[in-house]
């Protein structure tokens, strides 16, 4: 019992300092505002084409340099940089202080353009 006690005592004290950091990122961010939020449908690789990928199932890839993310099915925006991630119909936040504008999904962010 005491080892139980002590392992859920460790465990929530490592998930709070990890939500912690989490939320202290976003810290770098303050004077942007929230552009949009919506569910990511799907993303068109523009500088592949004809054979890019294009994937309107609701995967996110991640980003590369020139992917149009598709979301909600009616918006997109391009990303500016390369991290790959998978998710499947993730959550997104756009926000955007007036001359740069950020994608954050899954506690990652993502620079990106809106037009």
């Amino acid at each position: 019992m005491k080892y139980l006690l002590c392992f859920i005592s460790l465990t929530f004290l490592f998930l709070s300092s990890t939500s912690y950091a989490r939320s202290s990122d976003l810290s770098k961010y303050v004077g942007y505002s929230i552009v949009y939020s919506g569910t990511i449908t799907g993303f068109v690789d523009d500088s592949l084409r004809p054979n890019g990928k294009f994937n309107k199932n609701g995967a996110f890839e991640g980003c590369e340099f020139g992917r149009k993310i598709i979301i909600d099915y009616q918006y997109a925006v391009t990303c500016e940089d390369y991290d790959y991630t998978y998710s499947f119909m993730p959550q997104v936040t756009i926000i955007s202080n007036g001359r740069d504008a950020k994608m954050i999904v899954e506690n990652q962010v993502f620079n990106i353009r809106l037009k």
